[in-house]
């Protein structure tokens, strides 16, 4: 496998990326997919909280889940941790604050706040990751590539917001306590990109990302009485849990790739497809129908992933 974005900008002498990932084409298609597949974590979510699920229970199953689809992926391709310090160090770090712990916030956070203002949280870590990109000089900053990150947050706007309403008063320490949730996605996306141990697989950081992620919250879910035993013979609440744990491990797994082959700022449009994605889940799982809204917001975010990859293209040295 080819080495990590982090290692080429400490390894001078490493070969550059090549294959079809590097097309702009397919890096596009593979944001889309996974803001596809993410977008199905939300209606699993919601369903679960407000089925009496606790959220530290809950979100322990998932990674567990995930775990076992990491676990089988590596297994299959013949990959096994190298269990350095470093390695240690990195999938403790990740799966605690990446994993772990913005998950289970999603989760307390809807048991109080609806899914689609939930989202609109959530998609903001897109700013924050461009940001802080620029402020540590991985990515640079040009206005065409700006104003894609724009177009991308109107479309969430688009979808969300005549949809929406203002929380009421009772709300807003919800709303409040929510926003940690992009601020930690943020930060353990951008330290993917810049302390990712060079020369590791993306399977194996992903199943041990995964696997931090599950011991951390089992004792905090015995220690509250928040252990959820599933049911037998298996309802659908429990099919949530599946679903989201599935999701987790195989969408994880694409954004790390994406991140070791495109960069922090293409891998971060992700969080404007998952919105998109959440509201087409909603029309087919639950029958919902939809203004020209839905449209508009389609064409922002193709556009908005349009002009972040144009100037990407146009800026790369010739191989």
């Amino acid at each position: 496998m080819a080495e990590s974005v982090a290692a080429s900008r400490v390894a001078p002498h490493a070969k550059p990326h090549t294959g079809p990932l590097t097309n702009g084409a397919v890096q596009i298609a593979l944001v889309v997919a996974m803001g596809g597949v993410w977008g199905a974590a939300f209606p699993a979510n919601r369903y679960a909280m407000t089925h009496g699920l606790p959220p530290l229970g809950y979100t322990f199953w998932v990674f567990v889940v995930a775990v076992a689809v990491g676990g089988a992926v590596c297994a299959a391709c013949g990959v096994r941790p190298l269990l350095t310090r470093w390695y240690v160090v990195f999938t403790l770090f990740t799966g605690v604050l990446r994993c772990a712990v913005p998950v289970t916030m999603i989760a307390i956070s809807m048991q109080h706040l609806s899914a689609g203002l939930m989202v609109m949280i959530s998609s903001t870590s897109g700013i924050v990751i461009y940001g802080g990109a620029i402020a540590l000089r991985r990515e640079r900053f040009h206005w065409v590539r700006f104003l894609g990150v724009l177009c991308g947050l109107a479309g969430v706007a688009c979808i969300l917001v005549p949809q929406s309403s203002l929380p009421d008063p009772d709300a807003l320490a919800w709303v409040a306590f929510a926003f940690g949730v992009p601020v930690l996605f943020a930060l353990t996306t951008l330290a993917v990109d810049y302390k990712r141990p060079p020369d590791t697989p993306t399977l194996v950081l992903t199943a041990g990302m995964f696997a931090w992620a599950a011991i951390a919250l089992l004792p905090l879910a015995l220690i509250t009485d928040s252990f959820y035993v599933p049911n037998w013979p298996v309802q659908l609440v429990d099919g949530t849990m599946l679903l989201h744990g599935l999701i987790n491990g195989i969408a994880f797994i694409g954004l790390f790739e994406l991140i070791r082959i495109a960069g922090v700022v293409i891998a971060s449009q992700t969080t404007y497809v998952t919105p998109l994605a959440g509201v087409a889940w909603g029309v087919v799982l639950l029958d919902e129908r939809h203004s020209g809204w839905i449209w508009l917001a389609l064409a922002l975010i193709v556009g908005g992933l349009f002009l972040v990859n144009l100037i990407r293209r146009a800026a790369a040295p010739p191989r």
